[in-house]
């Protein structure tokens, strides 16, 4: 059996998985234009993925990819009675999670991923089912025995803000009852409702280093003394909003081709392609726009950080400043980011590094869950006099 072992972005990485799309042929079907398209953007990504793993190969990293039967496409349709396909797995971190010498899923895809877990001893692989907590890589950020679990909660906007905050306690309450019970013994628990895909937002790649962007605030509370490298716009948003922090390394970036393309990824697109995508595919695109591919990033220890290559110089500034920390950025292509709506980091999940389990701040005291994060409550303590009164009353 091999073994799984993560604690931190930065440990030397011994073995990771890189997801995969469907092949071409899987398109043959579909009329001329999306046809088409659906190659080219087949080909791109293929293309792209063979070069990300052999980079991580150069390290002597261990790259595990899920397994697709392409004389099978049935299987990977969305029923029995479609043709049309599911999104393929080619983001393994937004239904997988690792904690630990534990692997999370949430029995997503189990025939595509069911010989990897097969790998591993059976006793550290879990389903989210009902009394399994739900770990979800982009969701999360490991550093040590700290732990930022966030969740992306949907509240309705016309929702009272009594119903709002019920939202709320029942997520947390599962939370308490379920995560608390595997994790509280071992780590601080942080929860947030900040809206997922954390990796999105910002990335620690080193001890006391961590990128940082506009769509959160507050690192200096949950990383205390930590310097951080900031990003005030994402690379592919269309129209900049004046940056909050003026010390942030980018400077606004203007005019891309890809904007104000559904796909994301290609200026000359066909309409009738975008109109399938609407129809077909809403789940397989986010929203580009609001993507920080650059804080997106793998990194192989704490000197050399894998990150997409570009052939502008909007990166100049990052790779100088991380440099100057003492980390090499190793640049890999990957063209159809927009499309898929995920960096290096989506596309990948870390399953062992080299290391052990580190307190990175003694200073906070015992485990269990220490801090909850929501922009409707004011502060943790704000959240548990409402939370408690709450369930007193039910």
């Amino acid at each position: 059996m091999n073994k799984i072992n993560v604690h931190n972005n930065w440990d030397p990485l011994e073995e990771i998985w890189l997801g995969d799309t469907w092949p071409a042929h899987f398109y043959d079907n579909e009329q001329g234009e999306v046809r088409d398209s659906f190659y080219k953007i087949t080909e791109w990504t293929k293309t792209d993925l063979a070069a990300i793993q052999k980079k991580f190969e150069e390290f002597g990293v261990i790259v595990r990819r899920p397994f697709i039967d392409e004389s099978k496409r049935e299987l990977y349709t969305i029923n029995e009675k479609s043709s049309v396909l599911r999104k393929p797995p080619i983001c393994p971190r937004d239904t997988h999670g690792v904690i630990g010498n534990n692997l999370f899923h949430v029995a997503d895809f189990n025939q595509c991923y069911e010989p990897l877990y097969q790998l591993y001893d059976p006793a550290h692989v879990h389903c989210a089912w009902h009394d399994k907590p739900k770990v979800l890589g982009s969701d999360m950020v490991k550093i040590g025995r700290d732990i930022i679990f966030d969740h992306n909660i949907e509240l309705s906007p016309t929702g009272t803000l009594t119903e709002r905050k019920k939202d709320i306690f029942l997520l947390f309450e599962r939370f308490e009852n379920i995560d608390a019970k595997w994790f509280g013994n071992d780590y601080r628990m942080h929860f947030s409702t900040e809206g997922g895909h954390l990796d999105g937002c910002y990335m620690p790649v080193k001890e006391n280093l961590v990128l940082t962007t506009d769509h959160f605030d507050g690192y200096d509370v949950i990383l205390p003394n930590w310097k951080t490298l900031g990003i005030h716009s994402p690379s592919y948003r269309a129209e900049f909003p004046n940056p909050k922090n003026k010390n942030l390394l980018y400077p606004p970036i203007q005019g891309n081709k890809w904007a104000g393309n559904f796909a994301g990824m290609m200026d000359d697109a066909p309409p009738h392609f975008n109109s399938y995508l609407s129809q077909y595919c809403q789940d397989w695109i986010g929203n580009y726009k609001e993507t920080y591919f650059e804080v997106n990033v793998v990194p192989i220890d704490d000197k050399n950080l894998i990150c997409i290559g570009n052939d502008t110089k909007m990166f100049d500034n990052l790779l100088i400043e991380l440099e100057k920390n003492g980390i090499t950025c190793h640049l890999v292509p990957w063209r159809t980011r927009g499309f898929w709506d995920g960096g290096i980091h989506c596309i990948t999940l870390d399953v062992r590094r080299k290391g052990e389990l580190k307190d990175y701040f003694p200073k906070r005291g015992e485990y269990g869950i220490k801090t909850v994060r929501s922009k409707i409550f004011t502060s943790t303590e704000h959240f548990f006099e409402e939370y408690n009164q709450w369930k007193s009353l039910r």
